[in-house]
């Protein structure tokens, strides 16, 4: 199967042959950024914490996504200029535990489709910093979403 010729722009959901037209659209994207083999750092890319490394932040107070992105007093987005270029799009969903004095500690990829989407959405994640929340008078650790859009 071949990617759809009539709309050179990778996109997910992109009429017949979907998948693979997302799947060899990645593969050139990491062709671009200089993986001498593709296939294998697609599986590697995805560079999350198990799950179980930040269950023990579970206990943080959730906090919506737009009240968490509010609460940003450093953000960094991923850089994604050359998967813009490829016409690759996607919503990157990752899960942020804060520390009490603002800091990511610990964070995840969250059901994204694209490992290699994922560990560019972590790096960024990971720069954030936050103002601290506040409850009964003193500072308390907080978890959410952060959400990425990559558009061209």
């Amino acid at each position: 199967m071949r990617p759809n010729t009539e709309d050179s722009h990778c996109k997910w959901g992109a009429r017949t042959g979907q998948t693979v037209t997302y799947y060899l659209c990645g593969i050139l994207v990491l062709v671009i950024l200089g993986f001498k083999n593709p296939t294998v750092a697609w599986g590697q890319a995805n560079n999350a914490l198990p799950t179980s490394e930040c269950e023990q932040y579970k206990q943080f107070v959730q906090v919506k996504t737009d009240d968490l992105t509010r609460r940003a007093t450093h953000k960094v987005e991923p850089d994604t200029s050359l998967l813009k270029q490829a016409g690759v799009h996607a919503r990157i969903t990752v899960k942020v535990f804060v520390s009490e004095n603002g800091s990511v500690i610990c964070a995840r990829s969250v059901g994204n489709p694209n490992p290699y989407l994922g560990k560019l959405s972590l790096e960024a994640a990971k720069s954030w910093t936050f103002k601290p929340l506040v409850r009964n008078g003193r500072s308390v650790g907080m978890q959410g979403d952060l959400i990425f859009q990559i558009d061209r």
